[in-house]
């Protein structure tokens, strides 16, 4: 029997550093078998994505927050307990919280993971011509269930959440960080312990027992005049591949009300290490890929771009930025069900054309990316034509407006199927 504390350390800690990007991958081998629980999942907490050598370049944020308590107890355990006090008050017939609970082999675990941070600050003048200080932070997280057999570790179900918030601050930046940061993990609004406990009400039902049909975000693209106009803005470095990615994850989860797999830009075998845990255990999970993949959807940037000039009337530089984003779906042969492409638009201010800064154009397309996803896949759950209107929805095989399209009816089957016998 695994005592709570090892399982802590190669569960949440090591098990889970490097998820998104860097997680070892071992083949897809018998994933179609439904595992029903004789219990609900172990509260095991809370860990950071990145192996051990990666976290200084990969969260240089939380790294500066406070990590152990003075009694030398496990790192971030305030965050494990906030969270963990949150899932006893509101979903405790759903998940065992008990710190004296040993977990064995044929037990389930849930686990919340950081996986992804970025913070940048600029300079803004309003409407008012008072200059105000901004930081923008965005925050991806992954909520996962995770399973023991005879080939180890292994993903039974996931739900990626993606949160971002807009923050002024006076004249010193880094203690405003400091204060803001804790708040964005256990704030008891729009954070990610908020979201982590709000989507484990809605999807685990380990009565029902875990499946393996999966869907995945499986490739972002960023085209060649997309990309261009992201390093004219200076963003290349922080509008990635992998951040549309986590955000485009998260809507498609939230949206479609599905559980997803994470996602992964590249596949590479991770170093863990004791840098969050107390055990230098080094452990492989498996996620599921190829053919387990039976709801695989692709997001494509098609173009980007972003104009300003002089409103000579006010007084100020008005900025404009524009997106056209398109989104395949596919089924677990990747023949297409659906392709389709949707439109998304900002107007914004600033003092000068010196003051559009990159920072403030990462906040603004990340907006226009977030915005026009989460409207996309809602609108199509809900077959909410007027909103799938308002961002130019259109089915590009089909040539008509998406609310309008044959295919819908059959990717949203689809999705009703994932749902109904889906990973949670």
């Amino acid at each position: 029997m695994l005592t709570r504390r090892e399982t802590l350390a190669a569960v949440v800690v090591v098990g889970l550093t490097g998820f998104s990007a860097r997680l070892a991958l071992a083949g897809a081998s018998a994933l179609k078998e439904r595992v029903k629980p004789s219990e609900k999942p172990l509260w095991m907490g809370f860990g950071i994505g990145a192996g051990a050598n990666e976290v200084p370049q990969r969260f240089q944020h939380i790294t500066r927050l406070p990590q152990t308590l003075k009694d030398g107890s496990a790192p971030y355990l305030w965050v494990t307990q906030a969270i963990g006090s949150d899932l006893a008050n509101r979903a405790g017939d759903l998940v065992n919280v008990d710190p004296n609970k040993n977990a064995t082999k044929n037990s389930t675990q849930l686990a919340a993971v950081l996986d992804y941070e970025n913070v940048v600050s600029f300079p803004q003048i309003g409407t008012n011509r008072q200059t105000d200080n901004f930081f923008y932070m965005r925050v991806a997280g992954q909520g996962m269930v995770l399973g023991f057999d005879d080939n180890g570790w292994r993903l039974l179900s996931s739900y990626p959440f993606y949160i971002k918030r807009l923050s002024t601050y006076s004249t010193d930046l880094k203690p405003a960080i400091e204060k803001a940061y804790p708040e964005v993990l256990i704030a008891q609004q729009n954070s990610f312990r908020s979201t982590f406990v709000d989507l484990t009400l809605k999807f685990n039902r380990w009565r029902e027992g875990y499946s393996s049909y999966f869907a995945k975000v499986v490739k972002v693209d960023i085209r060649p005049e997309a990309a261009t106009t992201f390093a004219k803005a200076g963003i290349t470095d922080r509008f990635t591949v992998q951040s549309i990615g986590l955000a485009a994850s998260a809507s498609l989860c939230r949206g479609l009300a599905m559980p997803v797999v994470p996602f992964s830009e590249t596949r590479a075998l991770a170093e863990f290490t004791s840098r969050f845990a107390d055990s230098p255990s080094i452990q492989k999970i498996r996620l599921p890929e190829g053919n387990d993949i039976d709801f695989r959807v692709e997001v494509v940037i098609i173009s980007a771009e972003f104009k300003s000039w002089r409103n000579e009337q006010q007084g100020w530089h008005d900025v404009s930025r524009s997106m056209v984003i398109g989104v395949v779906f596919k089924d677990q042969n990747d023949a297409v069900i659906l392709k389709c492409a949707c439109y998304g638009q900002d107007k914004d201010i600033s003092a000068n054309e010196a003051a559009v800064v990159p920072e403030r154009h990462l906040e603004r397309f990340d907006l226009i990316l977030t915005g026009v996803i989460d409207q996309l896949f809602y609108g199509m759950l809900n077959r909410d034509e007027a909103k799938l209107v308002a961002i130019g929805a259109q089915d590009v095989g089909a040539k008509v407006p998406l609310a309008k399209s044959p295919a819908l009816a059959l990717v949203l089957a689809k999705a009703e199927r994932m749902r109904s016998i889906g990973s949670l």
